[in-house]
């Protein structure tokens, strides 16, 4: 009796062997392992485990239909980490978000230019070129819309064409860049501006109300491969409250992605009185500086501080990461 069971289980496992040699290997270990790295940092050294806490992986098929999504958050997420996808074999695009999404929707964008937009992907019908991921601005009948709140921070990854062959498991690493960069402002020698102060445009006593600081962009909506839509709101990114110790205020906010070519983004900063004492497009004047040529170097960079310095006679000296860009003398 023993005897016929241990040859009933060869033969069973003969049989199971035998189906994975065959072109059917759906009964096989199948399978892809995913890494993640964030290597595009200005410390040069893979970020991944310290900087992003949490990865959703969106799946698409060979012809480019939504499959499914996966998360993963917390403590598990190191650089070691591995997500283990249940794929059969295939050809697969995958679309990779770090973040909490918090302050983002994403789902399927129907028709960019009237903003019909679904925060939802449906199995086998969303196709990856509609597959879309923005700020949920809910934007109201008047534009710009106005954040007051703190945006999270947002990791984007792609990995397409990606070949998963039949019975093993297949393994395959994703790189992010970091969408988020905070802006600070440094405005330096304020008491200077008491001469202004003594026409009745202003309170001295309040330096933390005296200027208004924003950023006007139209970067709040992407595509599939990290770009920025083209049709997407315009934008006004509030600064958090300043704080003022002796002669300096300091402030600060947090933006999307900023693109080397073309981008929109403005740095405004005036005052009663002055509605242009420090206006300019953000990127061409952080070009200015010989390490911040291409996309890869916008990308790279955490944070960029502009610094406002005011000497007694009102001129202003602006540097930039610690880069001298330009000295002017602002309109009175």
């Amino acid at each position: 009796m023993l005897k016929r069971l241990a040859i009933l289980i060869i033969l069973g496992f003969m049989v199971f062997l035998s189906g994975c040699t065959k072109e059917d290997t759906d009964d096989c270990v199948q399978g892809i392992q995913l890494r993640f790295t964030y290597m595009l940092n200005n410390q040069q050294t893979n970020l991944f485990g310290a900087k992003v806490g949490m990865i959703t992986v969106y799946v698409f098929d060979q012809a480019g239909k939504y499959v499914d999504a996966f998360s993963s958050k917390g403590v598990d997420l190191t650089n070691d980490y591995v997500m283990t996808l249940p794929l059969k074999s295939g050809e697969y695009n995958f679309i990779a978000l770090g973040g909490d999404l918090l302050t983002y929707r994403v789902g399927e964008m129907f028709d960019s230019q009237t903003h019909k937009f679904v925060p939802e992907l449906v199995k086998g019908k969303t196709s990856i070129e509609d597959f879309s991921f923005l700020l949920d601005d809910n934007p109201p009948a008047d534009l710009p819309v106005t954040l007051t709140d703190e945006i999270s921070h947002l990791f984007h990854g792609l990995l397409t064409h990606f070949v998963a062959p039949p019975g093993k498991i297949s393994s395959a690493t994703i790189d992010l860049i970091k969408d988020t960069k905070t802006i600070n402002v440094h405005i330096i020698g304020i008491s200077y501006l008491d001469q202004l102060l003594s026409k009745g445009i202003g309170n001295r006593s309040d330096f933390s109300n005296f200027f208004d600081i924003h950023i006007a962009s139209k970067n709040g909506r992407y595509i599939y491969d990290n770009t920025i839509d083209s049709y997407a709101h315009p934008l006004i990114y509030k600064f958090r409250q300043p704080t003022v110790l002796n002669d300096t205020l300091k402030t600060n906010t947090r933006v999307l992605r900023l693109m080397a070519e073309n981008d929109p983004s403005e740095l405004h900063v005036s005052y009663p009185g002055n509605d242009s004492f420090y206006s300019v497009n953000m990127v061409n004047e952080i070009k200015k500086i010989p390490q911040y040529s291409d996309q890869e170097d916008f990308d790279r960079e955490d944070e960029f501080t502009f610094e406002i310095k005011i000497d007694p006679s009102l001129s202003v000296t602006i540097t930039i990461n610690g880069w001298v860009i330009q000295s002017i003398v602002p309109n009175n």
